[in-house]
């Protein structure tokens, strides 16, 4: 896929014209071609498509309506090229001409180019690594603007690398886990530090024993391939403090000695590495972009496997921290290694607020379904941060409730805290981790609905979201 700006419209090399249509649209030479076809087809619903033939050079001209809208949001913006992108593309065009020009006054030239080429290469991808047959068709896209072409560009170079960042996040996520597992990862992430200029170091268990991080150890003992930690840096701006970006990374659960059953609730789980795929998209593209923050992010990443040296049920741990875990369930692994994971990034990587992404329970879907991710929180203020950044990104979410009468559920009798509760099981894991976090500002997110697409709509496609990449983004962009 090729994306080019241009100020005019050249009817004669393209086989496809997009534009749209609502309430204030600008004049083009098409106005009269555009409303009968509108007027045909009663265009009035927001994102409605049509299509027809006028005439040698432009052989088909499809129409998106902007119903009553009298601005757009980015996510809209999106989701209008994204099904302009499907009824051009699907016809096997070669080049097709977007005409944003008819949205001026809608949005401003910046973000409207931003949203357009960041849904032009989300909707483009697809995960056909091991196919035989591959999509190799190339499309040229022009986006027709009115304006600065510099300022258009700008916003086309940073939206591509964002979007990129996304994909990458996509692409490692659906990778099947006899590919992926801690070392590959660990390799990925150092791949990604060298292109998009941030730092990367790897402790491998020996070191991690070292620190005492026998929660996180525990989890991938019984597996083939050793555990990592994975730990990147960027410093935009050393007069500001760090935020620590902190993802899971079991790169596969079985479910340990407590497995999942039947054997379709082990299905899929190659995405339990979501958090961490996100968290490395994320510090890949606000790298890249440069953007005057500084972030460490930090992954113990691991298989929960079983064999004879597999952690057990009633087993009893002791953390980084110092804190005692019994253990009650051995597929509540995720909550063990992120203890210890924000511990570090805390104690030894002085971070001063945390955010980690995890594809933790069940239970977040069973509330949300697959809409919306599950946020728990110690401060109001860290997680609007992120809710305004989702506004823009279109990641919804949702904060949940943080009473400490929920903290109680997870009171053991024989340890300092237990690793699963018998309610509210999305708030609880939470806030099992807000125990290692201490008093500084701390953001959960249950990723485990919205991390992968149960089937394909707009500029998303079935199978790995790359959930939490652009909202991030945009909450690192917005820090003044």
């Amino acid at each position: 896929m090729k994306i080019n700006l241009t100020n005019s419209l050249d009817l004669s090399s393209s086989s496809n014209l997009a534009t749209f249509y609502g309430q204030g649209i600008v004049q083009t030479n098409l106005t009269k071609e555009i409303e009968e076809l509108v007027t045909e087809k009663e265009l009035t619903k927001f994102g409605a498509l049509a299509a027809t033939r006028i005439g040698k050079e432009v052989k088909n001209l499809v129409i998106a309506s902007l119903g009553d809208k009298k601005e757009l949001t980015q996510e809209e913006i999106r989701v209008l090229i994204s099904r302009v992108y499907r009824s051009t593309v699907v016809d096997k065009a070669n080049v097709v001409n977007i005409d944003l020009r008819t949205l001026s006054g809608k949005s401003d030239l910046y973000n409207t180019v931003f949203s357009a080429v960041e849904s032009l290469h989300l909707t483009n991808y697809s995960f056909d690594k091991y196919k035989k047959e591959k999509n190799e068709k190339t499309v040229v896209f022009n986006l027709v603007i009115d304006g600065d072409i510099a300022k258009a560009e700008s916003a086309q170079k940073e939206a591509a690398i964002v979007a990129i960042a996304t994909i990458n996040t996509r692409n490692i996520v659906n990778e099947p886990p006899n590919i992926l597992y801690p070392q590959t990862l660990a390799e990925f992430a150092q791949e990604k530090g060298k292109e998009c200029g941030f730092k990367v170091k790897i402790l491998g268990e020996t070191e991690a024993a070292k620190l005492g991080m026998n929660a996180f150890l525990a989890v991938g003992r019984a597996s083939v391939h050793e555990s990592k930690i994975i730990v990147m840096e960027y410093c935009g701006d050393p007069s500001k403090e760090k935020i620590g970006l902190v993802g899971k990374g079991v790169t596969y659960d079985t479910g340990g000695l407590s497995i999942k059953s039947p054997y379709k609730y082990m299905l899929g789980m190659k995405k339990d590495m979501g958090g961490a795929g996100a968290v490395i998209g994320a510090i890949s593209a606000i790298a890249q972009n440069k953007l005057p923050v500084n972030v460490v992010g930090v992954i113990a990443t691991c298989e929960n496997a079983i064999s004879g040296d597999a952690y057990k049920p009633d087993d009893i741990l002791t953390s980084m921290s110092g804190k005692t875990i019994e253990v009650q369930n051995t597929d509540a692994e995720g909550r063990l290694t992120l203890a210890d994971a924000v511990y570090y990034a805390i104690h030894e990587e002085k971070a001063t607020k945390i955010i980690d992404l995890a594809t933790l329970t069940g239970a977040v879907i069973v509330a949300l379904g697959y809409l919306r991710t599950g946020a728990v929180t110690n401060s109001d203020e860290f997680y609007k941060q992120y809710e305004d950044a989702s506004k823009i990104s279109g990641e919804k979410v949702w904060l949940l409730p943080n009473d400490p009468e929920y903290a109680e559920i997870l009171n053991s009798s024989v340890a300092d805290i237990r690793n699963i509760s018998e309610s509210a099981g999305t708030v609880c894991a939470g806030l099992f981790i807000k125990e290692f976090v201490g008093d500084i500002p701390w953001l959960h997110l249950d990723i485990a609905g919205t991390a992968e697409n149960q089937s394909t709509k707009d500029y998303q496609q079935k199978g790995a979201s790359g959930v939490g990449v652009r909202t991030l983004y945009q909450m690192f962009k917005a820090m003044k």
